[in-house]
């Protein structure tokens, strides 16, 4: 694990131990969930018939952003984008373009350290700088409080100050590890367009090519099983 310093690594976090979802998995369609705060969402609502592809940024890279997101607006459908405060300021015509076609945006901190081991100050900076660089790269359009803290790292601490302030945080309970050098682009397929289930939240990172080349595959695959890809607010059947 890196230290908390401005200076974004390139290995993603391993994958957590899923341990309490923010959605009862009984709530219905078109019900909308109490806000929840102080925990960790890690999955969504089954009968929504949504899989909630999410990809996190790095610093800058935008890798084949563009393709990806052709592939999603040629299928009407959307995702949702965690991207870090250093991101949204390098590439704003990047956010605008996701904000625009209908996708949601959430925070991944502004530099990427480990949350758990900032001080409350450094954790509360993260956190505000990061949401004031999204709202200004997409012309002030208010996003949802989504968080998805560096590396999945949260601790009690970490998720009372993130609640507070009003964020809920968000992690996964599906990871084809598409950040792998060894994973092969037809792994990702068949993880996540051939296995996810009704109201997975499934991590990607969008500067990985390969990941971005399979999600013509991956979407129409969903489609293929009567599924779609929506965002974190569909897949908890807060938004339809």
């Amino acid at each position: 694990m890196p230290t908390a310093t401005a200076t974004v690594p390139t290995r993603p976090t391993d994958t957590p131990t899923p341990r309490a979802t923010s959605t009862p998995r009984s709530i219905p369609p078109g019900v909308t969930p109490a806000p929840f705060f102080g925990g960790i969402t890690t999955s969504g609502n089954p009968k929504t018939r949504v899989v909630a592809l999410t990809f996190d940024s790095e610093s800058a890279s935008v890798g084949k952003l563009g393709d990806m997101l052709d592939a999603f607006r040629q299928r009407d459908m959307q995702a949702t984008f965690f991207v870090l405060g250093i991101w949204a300021e390098r590439n704003p015509q990047w956010v605008r373009r996701i904000v625009d076609e209908g996708h949601e945006i959430g925070t991944h901190s502004h530099t990427h350290p480990d949350l758990t081991k900032l001080g409350d100050a450094q954790v509360l900076a993260e956190l505000g700088r990061s949401v004031e660089a999204i709202e200004r790269a997409s012309a002030g359009r208010r996003m949802p409080r989504l968080l998805r803290p560096p590396f999945g790292a949260a601790n009690r601490r970490t998720l009372d100050i993130a609640a507070k302030q009003g964020y809920e945080t968000i992690k996964w309970n599906v990871d084809p590890e598409d950040w792998r050098d060894s994973t092969p682009a037809e792994s990702i397929v068949r993880t996540v367009g051939q296995k996810a289930q009704p109201g997975d939240i499934v991590v990607m990172h969008l500067h990985v090519s390969k990941t971005a080349e399979s999600m013509p595959a991956i979407l129409d695959a969903l489609q293929a099983r009567g599924l779609r890809s929506g965002t974190i607010s569909q897949v908890l059947g807060r938004k339809p």
